[in-house]
Order: C-alpha cells, then sequence, then structure tokens
C-alpha cells in the first residue's frame, strides 16, 4: 500500500463509501494539477470552476471535473501534450491513468478523460464497497476565454508544493453567475456555490460576466449591458425557474454528512433571500 495515499486519506476522516471515494478521486486530481503545474501548463491557463473552490479556497462539497480556461486563446490547444508528464507524476505515487480523448475536437472546450482502474492494490479502505470501481476525472479547456479575465498566482501543497494560476475570486464569482443563468437544467451544485460566494461577500466581476454572457449562453451575441440591477433581475428570474427537487438531488451527492442538512432549507424564498443579501452589500460599498 502508499504510505503517502494512506496518510491523505485517513486526513479526510470519511465517513461512507461515498465520501471516502470522493476523497480518493480529489487525490488524484491534486497529483495531475501537480503534473500540469511541472509541464508549466499554468503559464499558459488558469485553473477555475468547482475543484478549484474546494481546493483552493475550502468550498466545503466534493467536485468531479477539472476546469481550465486560457489565458490567451490558443485554438490548437492539444491535451495529448500533456499526456506524459500527468502519467508521469500519477505513476510516483501508484496511479495507472489511462488517457481518452477525441481527436480534432472542433469545439472551443476541448476535453480529455483520465481514467484510473481498479483501485483495491492502492490503498486499504474502511467503508468502499466496490474497490474495482474507476475513478473517472474529465479535463476540460476553454480555449477561446471571454476577454477581461484576472488572474493570480496560488500555490497547493500535495503532493508536494506547486505554483498554479487561478482566476480572482471576482472572476470566478462571474463564472459561478453565467453558469447559474444559462445551464440548460438545474444543477444543485451551482446554487450551492453561488451560496458559497455570498457568504463570503463576494462581488462578481461584472465586466467579465458581460464578456462571458456574451460569448456562450443564453445572451449570446446580444447587445447587453451587465450592471448590478440587470443582474439582480437575471438572478431573480433564474431562481424562479428552478426545479427545487432536481437541486437537491444534484448537490446531495458531493456533500460531507455534516453539510446535508442546511441543504433542506434550499427552496425559492431562501435563495431569493441570497440575492438580497448579496445586493444590499452590494449597495454599502
Amino acid at each position: 500500500m502508499n504510505r503517502i495515499l494512506e496518510e491523505k486519506l485517513g486526513g479526510y476522516n470519511a465517513e461512507t463509501a461515498e465520501e471516502e471515494f470522493d476523497a480518493l478521486r480529489e487525490i488524484l486530481q491534486e497529483v495531475i494539477l501537480s503534473g500540469l503545474s511541472d509541464a508549466d501548463f499554468f503559464n499558459l491557463a488558469a485553473f477555475h470552476g468547482g475543484t478549484c473552490l474546494r481546493l483552493v479556497h475550502g468550498l466545503r462539497r466534493f467536485s468531479e471535473d477539472l476546469d481550465f480556461v486560457m489565458l490567451d486563446a490558443q485554438p490548437r490547444f492539444d491535451w495529448s501534450a500533456y499526456k506524459k508528464k500527468i502519467a508521469s507524476r500519477c505513476n510516483l505515487y501508484g496511479f495507472e491513468p489511462e488517457f481518452l480523448n477525441k481527436e480534432n475536437q472542433t469545439s472551443p472546450v476541448k476535453k480529455m478523460l483520465v481514467r484510473q482502474g481498479s483501485i483495491a492494490d492502492l490503498l486499504s479502505f474502511a467503508h468502499l464497497r466496490d474497490p474495482r470501481r474507476k475513478i473517472r476525472i474529465r479535463l476540460e479547456i476553454d480555449v477561446n476565454p471571454p476577454e477581461g479575465l484576472s488572474s493570480e498566482t496560488s500555490f497547493l501543497d500535495f503532493p508536494l508544493p506547486y505554483r498554479l494560476q487561478i482566476p480572482t475570486i471576482n472572476c470566478l464569482f462571474a463564472g459561478k453567475c453565467h453558469a447559474l443563468l444559462c445551464r440548460q437544467y438545474t444543477k444543485g451544485r451551482d446554487l450551492y456555490d453561488f451560496q458559497w460566494f455570498v457568504s463570503k461577500y463576494v462581488e462578481p466581476d461584472l465586466g467579465y460576466l458581460e464578456n462571458t454572457l456574451i460569448q456562450s449562453g443564453s445572451w449570446e451575441d446580444q447587445d447587453i449591458h451587465v450592471t448590478k440591477s440587470w443582474l439582480k433581475l437575471a438572478l431573480t428570474n433564474r431562481i424562479n425557474s428552478l426545479n427545487w427537487s432536481a437541486a437537491k438531488d444534484d448537490i446531495l451527492r458531493f456533500l460531507p454528512k455534516g453539510e446535508v442538512e442546511a441543504i433542506q432549507l434550499w427552496s425559492r424564498e431562501f435563495f431569493l433571500s441570497r440575492i438580497d443579501k448579496l445586493f444590499k452589500y452590494f449597495a454599502s460599498k
């Protein structure tokens, strides 16, 4: 068994099989990120999304994917250039990843799936029922980023200290507002992250949000101007349209046991109150 992985997994104090599996997936996510850093990937791109919020900012939910955005447009980007470095770093810790990605992807979001086979020989598990279960982590990168992204350097410490580039917290919130407003279905993780930003008194970068909305989503190619009042109305309309049962079903899978009870508060009224809280903070500045 791998002592480093054993110690890391033990630090999660997982109480269920799903928490244990989520913890192991997160460990692999961090190993992949360290490999990308070693390959100078973060000279070109920034790490964003839910996993970034969790690993860098302490968001209390698990996340499946690794999401990135180019700092400048790179339409010819190809994940294949990073497979060797990722595999080499993973091998150091006992992982044997497989890489699955489509050739000649035409979408501005380039994807690659990293899959780890049986985990039976990696660790001893307290709860995991099926050690043959595969870990799947999707890597996605927007190679045609919206204008106005502000980024900063950050650092993580596992499996060893490394540098990465991330959007500022204001741009991260803008990205989450874009997801909440434009996603074609109800995703509880968007709502969980939104309330987290509000609880931290973060102000979304309205200029960057405007650019992301015009580039993709419900307002694509429209002449909109995102002001505080525009955003408040758009968020209110979105909250009024959501399926709360679907929202709760989506998020519960990704929460540690201690976070589940608070989700019972979720409702139209609760999130409208979060919007009011956000804009009261806006008004006080």
